[in-house]
């Protein structure tokens, strides 16, 4: 599907995929003894010592069902450093979610791309999982970002399959966790990346995402690249009516009023729809 380098990276590469998952509303089911069990417990994942995660693992393994909204933290677990603290964490989802369990350790142990459409169906029920599929998206960065012009043909469909697998995990984030922070970061500066095709996947995806309206320079830079097809530039055009709001409407009548006569008679229609619409 898909065909600089380091600007790949700032989509995926270096995100914090680790970061503490805030308490979920699920936890508000808990009684009070639970709360405070599980509120301890996350406290104890801080701690530098392997044994000491593992045992907060454990335990949560242990409330069962009742852990439903611990079962990202327990995804993180499984990307542990330390084998007892990544064993325990299995271990404990296996036991709170087995669904959830076995999707996370085709794509972690696997890398198991089957699971992507799964995981599209469940939509935000597959939520936990993000964090796996961030890290698989991440691996994925530095070889798709390659070029394939003048490379042999082993090397090009190695990269060209990391591409497709990165678009693919692209997509199923934005529509099973669209408003993870992480996600939104992700998709974002994907659209200043140097693959067409990429910046282009980028583009189709910023309007699942919660902070969209972030994404409202990268669209623009699109819409004015001829590095980029007519049709993408269009796409782009077309968005930015749902990105604006009052303080930079002005600025995006600007950019997108300088294009009213492009060569590409695609990208002067959508001047004139927008144009409309951004009054």
């Amino acid at each position: 599907m898909c065909s600089p380098t380091a600007l790949i990276l700032i989509g995926f590469c270096g995100l914090s995929y680790l970061i503490p998952t805030p308490t979920r509303a699920a936890d508000d089911d808990l009684p009070a003894e639970t709360k405070a069990l599980v509120a301890r417990l996350k406290e104890d994942l801080k701690s530098k010592t392997p044994s000491t995660r593992a045992g907060a693992y454990t335990a949560m393994g242990e409330l069962g069902t009742k852990a439903r909204s611990l079962r990202r933290t327990l995804c993180e677990g499984m990307m542990d450093k330390a084998p007892v603290a990544k064993t325990a964490a299995a271990d404990a989802l296996k036991k709170v979610d087995d669904e959830i369990y076995r999707m996370a350790t085709a794509l972690l142990i696997n890398r198991d791309f089957k699971q992507m459409p799964l995981a599209q169906k469940m939509n935000s029920g597959a939520e936990p999982v993000a964090p796996i599929i961030l890290k698989l998206a991440e691996s994925l960065s530095p070889t798709a970002s390659l070029s394939t012009v003048g490379v042999d043909v082993g090397t090009r469909v190695k990269i060209e399959q990391s591409r497709d697998e990165l678009v693919s995990c692209v997509g199923t984030l934005a529509l099973i966790a669209p408003e993870d922070e992480q996600v939104n970061k992700a998709i974002i500066k994907m659209l200043a990346n140097p693959i067409p095709e990429l910046r282009a996947t980028a583009l189709s995806q910023v309007p699942a995402i919660k902070n969209r309206k972030l994404a409202l320079t990268g669209v623009l830079l699109i819409a004015g690249s001829q590095a980029n097809t007519p049709l993408v530039r269009a796409q782009a055009i077309r968005l930015a009516p749902v990105l604006v709001d009052v303080n930079t409407t002005p600025n995006a009548r600007k950019v997108i009023e300088s294009l009213r006569f492009d060569q590409a008679e695609m990208v002067r229609n959508a001047v004139s729809e927008v144009m409309e619409k951004l009054k």
